[in-house]
């Protein structure tokens, strides 16, 4: 798949359901938690600026001033109560109202409508008190009059009702509903983020996806299983392994022979980005898968800073035997190979512990001499190294290498990131065969799995792995 060819589809987009309701619920405590400050935030505001009202409310109705038929009918007498109900609610009413005496410095409203079907009106006014709001309905009643003289003449208006307290209604401010509806908004907000977030990110989740975004084939997609009682480790020979892993593997190492056969590469190297992105296991089961098949294979640690290789296959190395004491001539190669008799044909070189300087050990001639003398009297030969984001090992290693498998992280990293690894990788003169989706989620993932991360790392392996 050319470089060309993938880049033209740095727009793509798209939407795995699944896939986003994990993102919503990977991410559904922040939201939640957001929405719940936000919603208190908004309580206490409001209840600290949001004061008590008043609202006095007093009917009004409009009479034709004599016993004229014409005044009398529905059209007139609803024209009548529509003029009146806009002179009530006009700014001219209101600048007459701040020179009623009773009403000065009062702050508050005062609204008319008409009371549908009827010739009536429903004067309120609102205010911080009820006697606030009593003074300015009388202000509004007692100014109305002198205004009404200007344009209205055939009709008048006269209150039904006097003057009550009993006509007074307190206004509780709706603090809780507005509260909640603000939580409401940062919820529906939090998730319409998260769902803009993942149709647009190129985190890579998916075989479809990836096959439009990387520089690189799809080699497989690895899913997360359950670690059973009393396993080490991840390994397709493990009889209690969880099949569907063994079965994705196989496909994998089919998919991988085809590739390195088809272009005669012999010698690859597994890395990843970064670190617990599922390297070791990834490298240690192709090595096995590969055995089974009748192949011979060489498992070498290249990570000599945080080898894990021995973690995962639990083998206790002597001292003297390790990768780093044959390429620093401490050690003859026959004494550091070590011919599995639990899987016939695997050859493994190991490393006991953390060395300094690893890089100049690995850009040795020796490493150079160890790697030819595998590429002759093997079929493959697999490195496991250390991830390519944080040292320069891995690049030394690629370039002694025929080919490069990348271990992904479902969800863990970009596309732009992994294509850049490429470049770098393929301008150390190696060939990225492909990557490697690595502890996913999916459709093949029927049953309710635990996270492969947990198991990949318990005891002890996720401070090691480093891969």
């Amino acid at each position: 798949m050319s470089k060309e060819g993938n880049r033209q589809n740095t727009g793509y987009v798209t939407l795995d359901v699944s896939y986003l309701i994990r993102r919503i619920l990977r991410t559904a405590f922040v939201t939640v938690m957001c929405a719940i400050i936000v919603g208190i935030g908004v309580y206490i505001v409001l209840d600290t600026y949001m004061q008590e009202t008043y609202t006095a409310n007093i009917n009004l109705t409009v009479l034709a001033r004599d016993n004229n038929s014409g005044k009398q009918t529905e059209y007139n007498v609803n024209a009548a109560v529509t003029r009146n109900v806009n002179v009530l609610n006009s700014d001219t009413l209101k600048e007459k109202m701040k020179k009623f005496e009773a009403a000065k410095g009062i702050e508050g409203t005062v609204a008319a409508a008409q009371i549908p079907g009827t010739n009536l009106i429903s004067l309120s006014a609102t205010a911080d008190t009820a006697e606030h709001s009593l003074r300015l309905l009388k202000a509004a009643t007692e100014s109305y009059p002198e205004l009404a003289e200007y344009f209205e003449s055939g009709y008048v208006v006269k209150n039904m009702n006097s003057f009550s307290a009993d006509n007074i209604v307190k206004n509780q401010p709706q603090i809780l509903q507005y509260a909640l509806l603000a939580v409401v908004f940062v919820l529906m907000a939090g998730v319409g983020l998260t769902v803009l977030i993942t149709m647009f990110s190129d985190k890579i989740y998916s075989r479809e996806q990836g096959e439009n975004l990387l520089d690189m084939d799809i080699l497989g997609v690895l899913y997360r299983v359950k670690k059973r009682k009393g396993q080490k480790g991840l390994l397709v020979s493990d009889a209690l392994t969880d099949p569907a892993f063994i079965e994705g593997m196989d496909r994998l190492t089919t998919h991988f022979q085809q590739k390195m056969d088809h272009r005669g590469f012999k010698i690859v190297t597994v890395s990843s980005i970064h670190e617990n992105e599922g390297k070791t296991t990834l490298a240690v089961n192709l090595a096995l898968n590969l055995v089974e098949r009748g192949k011979r294979v060489a498992l070498i640690e290249g990570d000599l800073r945080k080898p894990s290789l021995t973690k995962i296959l639990e083998k206790n190395v002597p001292e003297g035997t390790s990768v780093s004491d044959l390429l620093e001539g401490k050690a003859e190669l026959s004494e550091v190979m070590d011919r599995s008799e639990k899987y016939k044909g695997l050859i493994c070189l190991w490393q006991k512990k953390s060395v300094p300087e690893a890089d100049r050990l690995l850009e040795s001639e020796q490493m150079k001499k160890l790697l030819q003398a595998f590429r002759n009297h093997t079929d493959y030969v697999i490195i496991d190294t250390s991830p390519i984001g944080i040292v320069r090992d891995t690049e030394i290693l690629a370039g002694l290498s025929d080919a490069v498998v990348l271990s992904i992280r479902q969800s863990e990293e970009r596309a732009a990131a992994l294509n850049d690894v490429t470049d770098i990788l393929e301008e150390a003169g190696t060939t990225v065969i492909g990557g490697v989706i690595n502890m996913a989620y999916g459709k093949d993932n029927s049953r309710k799995r635990s996270r492969y991360g947990k198991y990949y790392y318990d005891h002890g392996n996720r401070k090691n792995e480093g891969k």
